[in-house]
């Protein structure tokens, strides 16, 4: 019998913490019970006997291990709900833009600022975006293990909590810069506002999504130059062409799984659809190369080294675009998706290490 019905919902639920803990129970038949090490002698009496003070000795100790439990559940509950990858990504393009316009994280005041104001912004917008599709996601099995489909955190709080997140997040931001909070507050609308409800109707969707999806480096850069110019705008078209081959192949992947959940995307199984899908990938592919070498000619700095880098992972990624294209296969899908995961990482490496090797060459060689 389970202690409590939070106890039994993690059983259920096979979560990690619940899989790795074990409810004890002690019986005084027949059983030598082990020295125990009384950690609280103020809760036995005189009278109790040895196998009565080991008995409250292990059921002190279940209630503190109980507690610790189900804290750590809360915590990876809303670490699940908060979708820390999809986070952790949009955090890591805004310093991305901060570090090309300068070069370098010296400002500690601004950097924080824009680090925490980008977190609760971004944080808000997707725990938003799970409560206005919390029906979605319950008929899609990749989704439905979540913690709003499964009951395990309230709708309404669910919500207040996101408006308040996205409300503080701005309000950061703004101590930033007007133009970052005013840009952030655009992104959550366009994301919430524009994107979730046309996921209902429309595949035209994925193009929109686009938009608040590039739209964070360009926060960063203007973090750092307080205004939007053509880097910013290079930089913003490069997030864009790049994200329309990075989820088409996750549409091709999860396809008959968005088609219960009620998503509209580009079918691969429509011959019309998978023309169409896949003259954008190509399409985009080379834009995404286009705009991130023409980054490299308009950044102050950017040396020869980083353009042949850019071209090398720019060929891998058009290459395997284009197996994809002539054979719309899941294995080719995952090829694709894999490729696109690691071409954006790559190329913020390569493109931080010049902007760092720039600005070590200025101050140790004038």
């Amino acid at each position: 019998m389970f202690d409590s019905s939070l106890e039994r919902e993690m059983l259920n639920s096979g979560d990690v913490f619940a899989r790795n803990y074990e409810f004890k129970k002690s019986s005084s038949k027949g059983v030598e019970l082990p020295e125990t090490r009384v950690s609280n002698p103020s809760i036995y009496k005189s009278g109790d006997s040895v196998e009565q003070i080991h008995l409250l000795s292990d059921a002190n100790s279940r209630i503190k291990e109980k507690a610790s439990i189900s804290f750590m559940f809360l915590i990876r509950l809303w670490v699940d709900f908060v979708k820390v990858r999809v986070l952790s990504m949009v955090v890591i393009t805004t310093i991305f833009g901060y570090f090309v316009a300068l070069g370098q994280l010296s400002n500690i005041r601004v950097i924080s600022l824009l680090i925490v104001g980008t977190f609760f912004s971004g944080a808000g917008s997707l725990m938003l975006n799970q409560c206005f599709e919390v029906d979605i996601d319950g008929r899609m099995v990749r989704t439905r293990g979540r913690p709003l489909p499964r009951g395990r955190i309230n709708l309404g709080l669910a919500t207040l909590v996101g408006i308040a997140a996205v409300l503080f997040g701005v309000w950061i931001l703004n101590f930033v810069h007007p133009l970052v909070a005013l840009l952030s507050m655009m992104t959550n609308l366009l994301y919430l506002l524009v994107y979730t409800p046309l996921k209902r109707v429309s595949w035209f969707n994925t193009i929109v999504g686009a938009i608040p999806g590039a739209l964070p480096p360009v926060g960063g850069y203007v973090a750092a130059y307080g205004r939007v110019d053509v880097v910013s705008l290079i930089l913003f078209l490069v997030m864009f062409f790049w994200q329309h081959p990075h989820f088409y192949a996750i549409a091709t992947i999860y396809h008959s799984d968005y088609k219960n959940g009620g998503v509209r995307l580009l079918s691969p199984f429509s011959e019309f659809e998978k023309r169409l899908m896949n003259n954008q990938i190509i399409i985009t592919c080379i834009l995404t190369v286009a705009s991130t070498l023409m980054l490299g000619l308009t950044v102050q700095g950017m040396s020869y080294a980083y353009v042949l880098g850019a071209l090398i992972l720019g060929y891998s990624f058009y290459k395997a675009s284009i197996r994809y294209c002539r054979h719309s296969d899941v294995q080719n899908a995952r090829r694709l998706l894999k490729c696109s995961v690691i071409y954006l990482p790559l190329l913020f490496v390569l493109m931080s290490l010049d902007r760092w090797y720039l600005a070590y060459r200025y101050v140790f060689t004038g």
